[in-house]
């Protein structure tokens, strides 16, 4: 799936739980967009503020140059900035990881420096492929992590489990974005 339609499912889906909103606007999720030409990467408005809960979305190229420190196509007096807005508190969901060719191990190394050397908010990293190979994410730093308790599904139990507790939490979405409408059309009778 493509950026765009990524930010835009996600917008859709803060939308009718109620809780999107724009940067800066306080209890809400503010959504950006990170990706060359995009207004969000140009203005930084994501980094703008670090106490908002946001989703971001962008491109590898994009992404991992801030995590390394090394920001594509920005100033690299605001380098360590990014670079710590993306360490802390954070949680990264890398799709389609077949794909990612030398990205893969870097995304694994990144996550192993920072469970060794910590971070003041937790951060986790999420790799997604419906061909994950184990030995993927076996660089010199995370294999230990990896061994230690990394859920890679590589048995058909495992699997089965956990899509049944994605079903159960996929109802339980299902049912708060319908008292989410439910609520928009009670609304909209009431005007």
């Amino acid at each position: 799936m493509r950026v765009e339609q990524t930010v835009q499912n996600i917008r859709d889906w803060l939308s009718r739980l109620g809780v999107l909103g724009d940067a800066g606007e306080p209890d809400r999720v503010a959504v950006h967009a990170l990706m060359g030409g995009e207004a969000d990467l140009r203005r930084g408005v994501w980094a703008a503020y670090p106490e908002q809960d946001a989703v971001l979305v962008g491109t590898q190229d994009m992404l991992l140059s801030r995590a390394l420190m090394r920001g594509y196509g920005m100033s690299r007096y605001q380098w360590p900035v990014h670079h710590a807005l993306l360490h802390n508190d954070a949680l990264w969901v890398f799709d389609e990881v077949q794909l990612m060719g030398p990205a893969l191990p870097t995304t694994a190394q990144l996550e192993a420096f920072r469970r060794d050397l910590g971070t003041t908010g937790p951060s986790r990293s999420i790799w997604v492929s419906a061909t994950l190979q184990a030995e993927w994410l076996d660089t010199v730093d995370f294999r230990r992590h990896r061994q230690d308790g990394v859920a890679l599904a590589d048995h058909l139990d495992h699997v089965a489990a956990a899509a049944r507790e994605l079903a159960k939490a996929l109802a339980w979405l299902e049912a708060l974005l319908r008292i989410a409408d439910w609520r928009a059309s009670a609304r909209e009778g009431e005007a």
